[in-house]
């Protein structure tokens, strides 16, 4: 994995964001499959997982489809966490329908 940010809540509560390549594990447990947007080809694949203050994994989500895409800027704000990032690949996804490009999220946390 490639950590893009750590961005830290008031509660000490934090977030990393970064790209994977097939998915991430925890623990020897595998965190969030039934969280993808799509199947990760293969291929580079956002991530935003957070834990608690006491470094205990609460959620971790893959931002990614079977394109090429990777993180590359977090902010988190008072009520939304926004990750940019960008597509190469030249394949669609959820993310990038155009093929080559850039990509803003933005999540609830």
């Amino acid at each position: 994995a490639n950590l893009v940010d750590l961005l830290v809540q008031p509660n000490g509560d934090y977030y990393l964001v970064g790209t994977t390549k097939g998915g991430m594990t925890t623990g020897g447990a595998r965190l969030g499959a039934s969280l993808y947007v799509e199947n990760d080809g293969g291929l580079a694949d956002p991530f935003v997982a957070k834990f608690t203050n006491a470094g205990a994994p609460i959620w971790i989500a893959n931002l990614g489809g079977a394109s090429d895409e990777t993180a590359t800027h977090a902010l988190l704000t008072n009520n939304q966490l926004l990750v940019a990032g960008k597509c190469s690949s030249g394949g669609t996804s959820t993310l990038c329908s155009a093929g080559n490009g850039h990509w803003l999220v933005s999540l609830n946390p």
